[in-house]
């Protein structure tokens, strides 16, 4: 189908005027967006039509941090703190069970949960990533595939194969329409130093982001080679951080953190029910806004949070954040839209293609 023509829909835009289309009608044309608006006005024609009376067409959502193929370990090991749950539960797990055959399982029906749930695009850190490529290519959704990178407390590859992973990854999609390929060192507390540094070198030889858990839960100050700082600021000490730099969680920020974030133009992505779910404590995700940080959502993986719904993800941020402020201005249903589109959208570096009617 070369051509399909929409008509008599509401169009959210989630441009910069956040323009709404009453009885709005789109052309797409090539599988892209040619040209929309009000519906008395197309000029177009086409035999595929759709005729979107009382229905609302927004932008794709963006899982802005997953690990798809975890849907297969959905439920597993619940009722318990991230240390507890990653270190006795996961990991062994996924050493046991998660094989490349498995991965791409995992994969295939995490993607079919996506797209029945209007995700569109979504940033993935897990490993096999050239296998999901491929599930990726035959979906036809869009997807930042970031291998994930571990030193301790396990270690079952050598990391240079890793990141030779990650290079062959980037020169087969180089310039790819769906898949974008990114790096993912795990976090400050499972990668050394040397690690953390290799990976950003590649980082800035392909111009990827750098996909990592941050300040996920107060614990995890105490994991840091230099307690005297903030995850944030030991990252920063080793000129890790810059625009393309994606931070995931961020719960526990201090106000220098949140200047470095700003500063440096660092993205951050917020996952509501996984923290809820792991008791890692809630980000204040409106102050960061309120700053004029770069701030995304994601579901995390289906394990940490039994769904990969960007919708309960949206509902459970406004929510949240309302309850923690004690105002119920808190977070407008625009802004809660904007971190799951737009937002989301500007800390991948994607909005330029996807997001809004402007992308």
């Amino acid at each position: 189908m070369k051509e399909l023509l929409i008509k008599n829909a509401t169009i959210i835009t989630m441009n910069d005027d956040n323009d709404v289309i009453e009885n709005g009608f789109i052309f797409i044309k090539d599988k892209k967006i040619f040209d929309l608006g009000k519906t008395d006005d197309c000029k177009y024609n086409s035999s595929n039509q759709i005729d979107a009376s009382d229905k609302i067409i927004i932008p794709g959502l963006i899982n802005a941090h997953t690990h798809a193929s975890m849907s297969l370990l959905r439920g597993y090991a619940d009722d318990y703190p991230l240390k507890i749950w990653l270190e006795n539960y996961i990991w062994p797990a996924e050493a046991k069970y998660m094989n490349k055959q498995n991965i791409i399982l995992g994969a295939q029906l995490a993607i079919l949960e996506m797209l029945q749930s209007g995700t569109t695009f979504f940033n993935d850190m897990y490993f096999y990533e050239d296998e999901i490529a491929k599930v990726v290519k035959k979906a036809g959704i869009k997807a930042y595939l970031c291998e994930g990178i571990i030193d301790y407390p396990i270690k079952s590859y050598d990391v240079q194969t890793k990141f030779d992973k990650i290079i062959n990854l980037e020169k087969e999609y180089p310039t790819d329409d769906l898949v974008y390929v990114g790096i993912a060192p795990h976090s400050p507390y499972t990668c050394t130093k040397s690690t953390l540094l290799k990976a950003k070198q590649i980082a800035d030889d392909f111009d990827m982001i750098y996909h990592i858990h941050v300040a996920e839960t107060e614990n995890e100050y105490k994991q840091i080679p230099d307690n005297n700082l903030s995850p944030v600021q030991f990252l920063n000490n080793l000129n890790l951080i810059d625009d393309k730099f994606t931070a995931i969680h961020c719960v526990y920020l201090n106000d220098k953190d949140r200047d470095i974030l700003k500063e440096k133009n660092a993205g951050i992505v917020h996952n509501p029910v996984s923290n809820k779910k792991l008791a890692s404590g809630i980000a204040d995700v409106y102050k960061m806004m309120k700053k004029g940080l770069k701030v995304g959502l994601g579901t995390d993986g289906a394990t940490s949070n039994n769904n990969l719904d960007m919708f309960k993800e949206m509902s459970h941020v406004a929510l949240t954040q309302k309850a923690i402020s004690k105002n119920p201005e808190t977070l407008s249903a625009e802004q809660t839209l904007y971190l799951a589109t737009k937002g989301s959208a500007k800390v991948l570096h994607v909005d330029d293609i996807t997001g809004s009617r402007s992308g």
